[in-house]
């Protein structure tokens, strides 16, 4: 339950929170003068701003002299800076008493022993800040509730029977759960099997569901989870549930078997699935052999790309 923790604690002069210590300040303004300022921060106008992206507006810090300031911390959720003995969290002060060496950043939150904030918008209610941890995406807990990345908590989520797995989806004793833009929570009687490997599915009481909602369309018997994006059924192979039917006609889906992470085979004909499938003709089944990204029968041979530029394929034959 613990993965993709960035569960690092912080010490003024190591760990995650490293100080930078400003130059002394000189009777001329040069650029030295603010090398204490540094992303998500900048100064403009001799005015320091925060700014986490290029388009999103820079939020002005006019009480803080850019030349007193360092940051501490730098991440694209938040940034925390100090100036003459407070701390900020982007553009927010943190309370006097906040301490680095009794704080933690965990993805979008900054925990502490005065407070836990999202997104540096402090989090209301008793949390236990030394027990907070990241779950898998986009989940958290500090033992007695479960939140979400914005600070939110997960309504109806029972603690002690929680599990997630991949990204996205988890279940307790009682219900299931798909967070994303759109979200759904699925109460089930017998059971529920999250088919990690791929994205949004799920079987729920022996029914098939993408991001929450019930899908018929499938052949349950047949479905096959293939890879992040991609799933076949007896009809053919899906990306994110939608058709894509490359299948030859007497593909045999109930044969289908990995030759690795992004590579499949019937026995008869040979699929890469990483993001679409791409059928890597010529290759004998019986005889191929998988090399990171070089798929080979010993006398026809296929490179496959990790990643995949708008309208070209991502293997070519050599």
């Amino acid at each position: 339950m613990k993965k993709g923790t960035l569960n690092l604690w912080v010490a003024i002069l190591g760990g995650m929170f490293t100080v930078i210590h400003s130059p002394a300040i000189s009777a001329e303004k040069t650029t030295a003068t603010y090398s204490g300022v540094k992303y998500p921060y900048k100064v403009i106008n001799g005015v320091l701003h925060y700014q986490s992206a290029v388009n999103l507006p820079a939020v002005p810090m006019k009480n803080v002299k850019p030349e007193n300031f360092s940051v501490i911390y730098s991440d694209t959720a938040f940034g925390v800076g100090k100036a003459n003995g407070t701390y900020y969290c982007n553009a927010v002060a943190l309370p006097k008493a906040f301490n680095p060496e009794k704080a933690k950043a965990i993805d979008s939150y900054l925990v502490s022993d005065v407070g836990t904030y999202a997104y540096c918008k402090k989090v209301t209610g008793d949390i236990d800040w030394t027990k907070f941890e990241a779950l898998d995406f986009p989940f958290f807990s500090d033992g007695k509730r479960i939140f979400m990345r914005d600070g939110s908590v997960l309504k109806g989520a029972d603690v002690a029977t929680f599990q997630t797995k991949g990204t996205n989806q988890a279940f307790d004793k009682k219900q299931y759960y798909f967070r994303e833009s759109d979200s759904a929570t699925v109460p089930y009687k017998k059971g529920v099997n999250i088919h990690e490997k791929c994205f949004g599915w799920a079987t729920i009481d022996d029914a098939l569901y993408f991001r929450g909602e019930k899908n018929s369309e499938f052949d349950a018997n047949t479905f096959t989870c293939l890879s992040f994006s991609v799933t076949a059924d007896k009809t053919g192979f899906y990306i994110y549930g939608k058709p894509f039917p490359i299948f030859t006609p007497d593909t045999d889906v109930k044969s289908l078997k990995a030759l690795s992470d992004y590579v499949v085979t019937d026995g008869k004909s040979v699929w890469f699935v990483k993001i679409e499938p791409e059928l890597l003709a010529g290759l004998e089944a019986s005889k191929v052999t998988v090399n990171e990204n070089v798929i080979s029968d010993g006398v026809n041979e296929w490179h496959c790309e990790d990643f995949k530029s708008p309208g070209e394929a991502m293997c070519t034959k050599k």
